[in-house]
């Protein structure tokens, strides 16, 4: 169906957004890696979803709604701007958990290195008294 006024013709609307969610597929099935932290990949996998969302919302935006249909145009439009500012809220909060696992491994290395200069010290002390010489022992000069 062509829309007169749609902002994008049909084939690149639907070939850019197919592209896109191909994109956007890929890296959340590559999230599923068992090595990334279960948090990690919960936010970011929500944001793949919403993204994939985002880009159906923003092709139906630009080639659905005409700008004449004021009401659709509008609604349609504040759909993607929603979406978008759903997708920046995820981000901040990929950053505050990136923030907080960096912080816990932080401490963890900090803990290891401890016990590893323990261990360190416990090793290098003497386990008996050292040989006492003859001046010591209050012998003859």
């Amino acid at each position: 169906m062509s829309v007169v006024g749609a902002i994008l013709p049909g084939w690149l609307a639907v070939l850019l957004a197919g592209v896109g969610m191909v994109l956007i597929a890929s890296y959340v099935l590559a999230l599923q890696k068992p090595e990334i932290p279960p948090s990690r990949r919960r936010i970011r996998t929500a944001g793949g979803v919403v993204q994939m969302f985002l880009v159906g919302a923003i092709v139906y935006a630009a080639r659905q709604t005409p700008p004449a249909d004021k009401r659709l145009f509008v609604l349609a439009w504040m759909l993607v701007i929603l979406l978008t500012l759903l997708v920046l809220t995820l981000a901040l909060l990929d950053i505050a958990n990136n923030l907080r696992l960096g912080a816990a491994e932080r401490r963890a290395q900090l803990r290891q290195a401890a016990e590893l200069i323990a261990k360190g010290r416990q090793n290098a002390a003497p386990t008996h008294p050292p040989p006492q010489t003859g001046d010591e022992q209050g012998g003859q000069p």
